[in-house]
């Protein structure tokens, strides 16, 4: 009886780590492709500078939303400035 026990206790103990071991996956590859929707892109100040401040470029300067997501190539800065949320 102990054996039986122990056998069925040693199968949920592996079928819980697979599964386990499946959801992390697939956590994994979610984060990735999110992270993956928008390029790496620099802040950018009102005049279009780039502001930096790992490397203490400007860092005093604010950053500007229409220069930084704005820019060509970017996101369309007009009609986001004319939905409901932003006004």
């Amino acid at each position: 009886m102990k054996q039986r026990t122990s056998f069925a206790t040693g199968i949920i103990v592996v079928l819980g780590t697979i599964g386990l071991l499946a959801v992390h996956q697939s956590n994994s590859e979610q984060k990735s492709s999110v992270a993956g929707v928008c390029p790496p892109f620099y802040l950018k100040d009102e005049a279009g500078k780039v502001i930096d401040p790992v490397h203490n470029l400007d860092a005093d300067k604010p950053y500007s939303p229409k220069q930084t997501c704005g820019a060509a190539g970017c996101h369309d800065y007009g009609l986001i400035t004319k939905s409901f949320h932003f006004t």
